[in-house]
């Protein structure tokens, strides 16, 4: 363990040294160049209501004491470019909150508008119109709206996430609004194996680097369609370009390799500890009474099975 916890503490730098490499490429938070309000649709995109100027995110596994954490760093800026398109300076931020798993921080936000004279004006977010919502026992959302927000202004926001343990998410490339310029950078350590796939149409930039015990890479993804929900399309977040990444082994120098996929034996036997999944099948239900005596007498499961299955076809709509 403390062989992994070194190996660590070598590699956290890498990544602010490795990101100041692709944010050559795009401006600094709070500062506009006036030639963005020129523009009033999407070149790639025609029917947009909004579009993702800019969708940015730096992530990195940071050690202290006896934790891991993952911690990134995210950056969305976004043009209204019609009426339509205002419900998109209400944002939403989930995380999952059960055990502490999950926190966000440095939340900070600016809407750009133009006055008459054709200046830029910026107006910040105040602190006290964030709210941190309940949604259920496991997650939470960071809630606000954009101030100061009409057809034309551009929104921006940043803020970090940290997550317990070695949480490698996947990257969404594509959004239900355009994305002119999509950038997910990553560090990680040489002793963690990741399996990674790429499901998307459009060609993606790759830029790797390695060094002593760490590796970067970052992906990037230019001028996104929207992908807009089609009738009958029941879950359209698995149609969207994205990258996906699954922890396979740790193999820290000096210790056995730590297998960490997981078997079906064992994603069955979580289900059914969960309390609301598995533990449902405990529950004492009282059954109705002509139900009841249906399957009075049998033993055989298979037979209550059929019983249940008939009497819930034929009173259930």
């Amino acid at each position: 363990m403390k062989r992994l916890f070194l190996c660590f503490a070598l590699s956290i730098g890498y990544l602010s040294l490795f990101a100041q490499k692709t944010q050559k490429d795009i401006p600094s938070f709070g500062k506009l160049d006036p030639s963005e309000f020129t523009q009033n649709d999407c070149t790639y995109d025609k029917d947009a209501e909004a579009e993702v100027l800019l969708d940015y995110a730096d992530m990195a596994y940071i050690a202290s004491a006896n934790l891991v954490t993952t911690e990134v760093q995210y950056r969305v800026r976004i043009k209204i470019l019609k009426e339509k398109g205002l419900d998109r300076a209400n944002i939403t931020i989930p995380y999952y909150h059960e055990g502490n798993d999950e926190q966000i921080s440095r939340l900070e936000a600016v809407t750009f508008t133009r006055d008459a004279s054709g200046a830029v004006v910026s107006t910040k977010l105040e602190k006290n119109n964030i709210y941190d919502k309940k949604v259920n026992k496991r997650w939470s959302e960071m809630v606000f709206s954009m101030p100061n927000v009409k057809v034309g202004s551009v929104i921006e926001y940043k803020y970090k996430k940290i997550s317990k343990g070695f949480n490698l998410s996947n990257w969404y490339f594509q959004r239900d609004i355009p994305v002119r310029y999509s950038c997910y950078n990553v560090s990680l350590p040489t002793f963690l194996r990741f399996a990674e796939s790429a499901r998307v149409y459009l060609p993606v930039e790759v830029k790797k680097e390695e060094g002593a015990n760490k590796k970067y890479q970052s992906y990037i993804m230019r001028n996104i369609p929207a992908l807009r929900v089609e009738p009958f399309m029941s879950t359209p977040k698995d149609y969207l370009q994205k990258l996906e990444f699954r922890l396979m082994a740790i193999d820290s120098p000096g210790e056995p390799v730590r297998n960490m996929t997981s078997s079906w034996k064992t994603v069955g036997k979580t289900l059914l500890e969960d309390e609301d999944f598995g533990s449902v099948i405990k529950k004492n239900i009282n059954l109705p009474e002509d139900m009841a005596q249906k399957l009075k007498g049998l033993t055989d499961k298979h037979q209550k099975m059929v019983v249940i299955h008939d009497y819930v076809r034929q009173n259930m709509i």
